[in-house]
């Protein structure tokens, strides 16, 4: 047995899918789809790639939201 819950992976990766969804980030969400299918297939050795792809993703969109979040606390002028 590997140390890994594979059936924990999917379902947070399913929960992430789709709040991105939700919120319109899709290449979160697309990431996210990605590591669900792997856990679900039992892929091991591309769990790790999947995951740094998402948290790539996940500081992406937090950047993003950070700087609209500034810009709207100050405006210019």
């Amino acid at each position: 047995e590997h140390p890994l819950d594979l059936v924990k992976i999917h379902r947070i990766a399913h929960s992430i899918k789709g709040g991105g969804l939700n919120v319109g980030a899709l290449r979160l969400a697309e990431a996210a789809r990605s590591m669900e299918q792997q856990a679900k297939a039992g892929m091991l050795g591309s769990l790790e790639n999947a995951l740094s792809r998402l948290k790539d993703e996940e500081s992406l969109l937090e950047s993003i939201y950070r700087e609209q979040y500034e810009r709207k606390a100050n405006p210019p002028g």
